[in-house]
């Protein structure tokens, strides 16, 4: 089922709803009516629509349900496919652990990977505003998967900020609501754009014209510190490969010990979303694992550690070069006490909080808003361009990438991040995002892109999602890797 539908935007084979949480913007919910917005003309054709509109009262929308109700609807519907993902993957006829799992690359794709996304908006608490928290640390994943002390006796901030210093910042930026069009209606300023602006495929060259509506004043305030985050079904395929099996008086068992997955989540932990220090590591997993009836573990963070260690970034001689490399912090990382990795976390979480109060800090955190939805764009998961914010004063140079930092600032993305997501979402030679037939599964790092073997990835390493006795007549993504 994964990329099937519209805009292959079932990444996962399951339900989607990329505006999940409240406050949903675009969506008509019990606390933000879309009748409100509508010209007199749509109130008059939707009251005629009886799939709609009560007749009898003839109020708009009035047999419309809110946005809370199909965000439960949503969510049970993703836990109950990944449920079902698990037992095809993992257990025998007989619910019994299988000793060689399929998919386990697709999986740990749910933790290393983003491999789709949510929209997010601040919140309202009384008269505070509230940043949404999937910005500065992976709350959707936590929430959900609470096997791990890695948040244990830590104080998270509520991530409040003036609304007055963030229209300044959003001012600075130039954030704007901006939609193709083929001309420029009277009143509105014309923008000409490169092409992909809009993203998803959809070019903007198509028209000649792209007009751009600047969102100011109380206009924004639906929209404000729009952000990309962690996705419920990353999270989800997280909480599943972490509790495969349940005996009584034993432990879940797991893809991955708590150590491991520690050292993954505190490897760039200030960036949830499209990280790609944790991206790289990819090209480590095996394409295989097996289930020591013994010791009741999987042998897969063995051989993802050895091939990791065998890397040639790891066994680099520069120290420099070497010690900046995500595999030696990975492998460092694993040694690391948890007191050490939660204050970290205290001290990180110190400085976001302290930044959000300044302008200057809302401007780095709009910068870095932007620079994830900048990665996103390109993609056809960005179906609809009104759905988020464009930062006219960013910049179009797709150097200009930012990443956050442990100390709670920005900084432009290093020579080998920038490679990776150019590589992973613009590459037309069957091993990115782009275009309609898209391949999860990142090029394996530091190879020449030009080289002819990789103009044709091996279909021998092709694995569909569904059980390996299931016959397709698609693939709907492949997983293909050279032998590391």
């Amino acid at each position: 089922m994964s990329y099937l539908g519209p805009f292959n935007g079932h990444v996962n084979g399951a339900l989607v709803m990329k505006e999940l949480h409240k406050p949903w913007p675009h969506w008509h919910t019990d606390n933000h009516s879309l009748v409100s917005n509508m010209p007199q003309r749509l109130k008059n054709r939707f009251k005629t629509a009886p799939y709609l509109t009560d007749q009898g009262t003839g109020s708009v929308f009035s047999l419309v349900k809110s946005a809370e109700s199909l965000e439960s609807i949503v969510e049970k519907g993703i836990s109950k496919w990944y449920t079902t993902r698990k037992s095809l993957d993992f257990l025998d006829a007989g619910n019994r652990l299988r000793s060689n799992p399929s998919n386990v690359r697709r999986w740990m794709a749910h933790l290393l990977l983003n491999t789709t996304i949510n929209i997010a908006v601040a919140q309202t608490i009384g008269q505070k505003w509230r940043a949404p928290a999937n910005h500065f640390y992976n709350r959707e994943m936590f929430s959900q998967y609470s096997a791990t002390d890695l948040l244990k006796d830590i104080e998270i901030p509520k991530f409040e900020f003036s609304k007055t210093d963030y229209m300044q910042a959003s001012e600075n930026l130039g954030l704007a609501v901006i939609q193709d069009v083929r001309e420029v209606p009277a009143g509105h300023q014309g923008l000409h754009l490169p092409e992909g602006t809009l993203g998803g495929g959809k070019q903007t060259s198509s028209f000649d014209q792209t007009l751009f509506v600047q969102v100011q004043g109380e206009e924004l305030e639906d929209m404000m510190f729009t952000i990309l985050q962690p996705s419920f079904e990353d999270s989800q395929g997280v909480l599943i490969m972490q509790n495969i099996k349940s005996n009584p008086g034993k432990a879940p068992t797991s893809l991955l010990s708590p150590k491991v997955f520690n050292a993954l989540m505190m490897l760039d932990f200030w960036n949830p979303v499209y990280s790609w220090r944790r991206a790289v590591l990819m090209q480590y997993v095996p394409m295989s694992t097996v289930y020591n009836e013994t010791t009741g573990k999987y042998d897969l963070e063995d051989q993802f550690i050895a091939n990791v260690k065998n890397s040639k970034f790891y066994l680099e001689e520069d120290p420099e070069v070497r010690n900046a490399s995500p595999e030696y912090q990975f492998i460092t990382l694993l040694d690391t006490e948890l007191q050490t990795h939660q204050a970290k976390i205290r001290q990180y979480m110190h400085s976001v909080d302290a930044r959000l109060k300044t302008v200057e800090g809302l401007i780095d955190y709009i910068r870095l808003a932007e620079s994830r939805r900048l990665i996103y764009r390109p993609l056809p998961l960005d179906e609809f361009a009104l759905t988020i914010p464009y930062a006219l004063k960013y910049g179009l140079d797709f150097h200009s990438r930012y990443e956050m930092t442990e100390a709670g600032d920005i900084q432009t993305l290093p020579g080998r991040g920038s490679k990776f997501f150019r590589s992973w979402t613009r590459t037309q030679d069957g091993w990115s995002l782009a275009g309609y037939d898209p391949h999860l599964i990142p090029r394996p790092d530091g190879l020449d892109e030009d080289s002819p073997s990789l103009t044709s990835p091996p279909a021998a390493a092709s694995r569909s999602i569904r059980s390996a006795q299931t016959k397709t007549t698609r693939c709907p993504y492949r997983e293909v890797w050279p032998e590391i």
